[in-house]
This record gives structure tokens, sequence and C-alpha cells, in this order.
């Protein structure tokens, strides 16, 4: 009777887990995470590294960028990634969106026949010799985007109205990287 009843206690005590399945649950556990970051990642958001000084001083070189994929529904002063015709990748600021008109003079910016006020741009809003051509009304599907930093972005006054199919999408953060 003792043997039997030492028997169950011993059988009532749990088995320590070996280091080999602890170290397999932790591998399995962090495969699982990388996964879900991956495909986080790869179809809702996106990470880039901002090169040149286009958004500056909101936005500066190196800095990174967060954007957020799934909303395509652009609107005036979202800042967004946009995917250039040679394959980079620049951030910039949406000024006006299908159905607008958009005409740059000598006395600045205007949409839809109104000068606009712009309390994040620096510098004066001037329109590239050999640029696009105004004025210009966006069809259905396009954007035009301007840097904040007016006088040395290269934006839609250089190569004319983006398509909505080349922003990558909206930048929901920016980390601001010091140099040490």
């Amino acid at each position: 009777m003792r043997k039997k009843k030492a028997a169950a206690e011993a059988a009532a005590v749990p088995k320590q887990p070996s280091l080999r399945s602890d170290l397999l649950a932790l591998l399995i556990k962090l495969m699982v995470i990388a996964a879900a970051l991956f495909l986080l990642e790869r179809f809702v958001f996106g990470v880039c590294s901002v090169r040149g000084n286009d958004m500056a001083p909101s936005i500066r070189d190196r800095d990174l960028a967060v954007y957020y994929r799934l909303d395509h529904t652009y609107e005036v002063r979202d800042v967004v990634a946009v995917r250039n015709r040679d394959g980079t990748l620049s951030i910039l600021r949406v000024v006006a969106t299908a159905g607008d008109r958009v005409d740059i003079t000598s006395d600045g910016l205007r949409i839809n026949g109104y000068y606009q006020q712009e309390d994040y741009a620096a510098g004066e809003t001037l329109a590239f010799v050999g640029g696009a051509v105004y004025p210009i009304t966006l069809a259905d599907g396009e954007v035009f985007v301007l840097g904040d930093n007016r006088e040395n972005a290269v934006d839609s006054r250089y190569y004319g109205p983006v398509r909505t199919d080349d922003l990558l999408g909206k930048i929901i953060t920016t980390i601001r990287r010091r140099d040490f």
C-alpha cells in the first residue's frame, strides 16, 4: 500500500522541463514574433531613412520615417512617402489633390485661385525653370507634393503631379537621429 501511495505522490509531482525543451519553446516564440513583425512591416507599416533635406526643418536628413500603407485617402497637409521614377524614396507634403488647380507664380503658390499660407514651409515657393508648366489641374488619382524646404526640394514643381499609386503611405511618425 505504501508503495502505491509513494508512486501516486511521485506521479503527482510535475517533472521539471529540460533545458532543451525550454530553448525549443523560446525559439518557436521568437520565430512567431519575427514572422509577425515581418508581415506588419511588409504589408501594414514601412520604415525608411530620409535622404536629403527636402522637408527640413520638419524632417531632416537621416531621420527615420514610419509610414502607414493601408490608408489611401490623401488630403492636403498629409506628409507622404513617394516612390520616385528612379526607384528612390522621397518624403514630401501633399498640397493639392484630384480636381485642384495648381498655379505657381512669382507671388507664390495658388490652389484653386487662392494664395496659400503655409506655416510649415521654409523659403519661397517658386517654379523650377524647365520644370512643370502651370497652371496644372490634377486628374483623378493624382496629387501635387512639395517639400517644406521650398528653395532646395525636388518635388512636383520639377516633375509634375504624382500618381497616388506611387505613394507608399502616410508618414505617421519620425524618429530624429543624432550624430554621436
